[in-house]
């Protein structure tokens, strides 16, 4: 659990995070919206089922991302880890796919060093009792 007070830059990284889950949440339920809509429209279940599925992949994503901000919010260290190898991962993944794109991977690349970065602070750790 968090160890004293919260850096500045966590709380805004689980603010967001809050704000990812919560519109995450919101494309599911439309998604199944819409698909329901089609699928009664046209009287087939092919549009209900893919509905369904994307609107349950949205959703899941969403508490994913809902307990990813909880976790940053009151400093679970496995969050901490799951962060930092996410951002090793997005790294590479940047560094590997930048010979197709240099427009996206850059900022992708440096947005992933800051956040590693970032999370190695002395006192970003101490606050998950790292």
């Amino acid at each position: 659990m968090g160890q004293g007070n919260r850096p500045l830059g966590i709380t805004i990284l689980a603010i967001l995070g809050f704000i990812g889950a919560v519109l995450l949440f919101i494309i599911g339920a439309i998604v199944a919206t819409i698909a329901s809509l089609i699928s009664s429209a046209l009287a087939g279940t092919i549009f209900s089922m893919l509905g369904a599925i994307l609107s349950a992949i949205f959703i899941g994503l969403g508490i994913w991302e809902l307990l990813f901000a909880i976790g940053l919010w009151k400093g679970w260290k496995a969050i901490w880890y799951l962060a930092l190898i996410f951002q090793v991962f997005g790294l590479v993944g940047s560094c590997l796919a930048i010979t197709t794109s240099y427009i996206a991977s850059i900022p992708s690349i440096i947005f992933s060093l800051v956040i590693i970065w970032y999370l190695l602070r002395k006192n970003v750790k101490e606050y998950f009792g790292i």
